[in-house]
């Protein structure tokens, strides 16, 4: 697949919270805790064969 300018467009408000990248983001900001930890933990969960929904505990040590 090519990508040209056509294929580029802003993404609505509504769009947007349909990807991880945006809770990831979310919950870092809330939270107070590094993006990358937060983004570890959104891949990890997608690794659960048992997983029918995303949840998140967030622990502070």
């Amino acid at each position: 697949m090519t990508y040209d300018a056509k294929s580029i467009r802003i993404l609505r408000e509504d769009e947007i919270k349909q990807f991880d990248w945006h809770w990831a983001e979310e919950l870092a900001h809330e939270h107070v805790l590094p993006l990358d930890w937060v983004k570890r933990g959104f891949e990890a969960s997608r690794w659960s064969p048992e997983a029918t929904t995303c949840h998140f505990l967030l622990v502070r040590v």
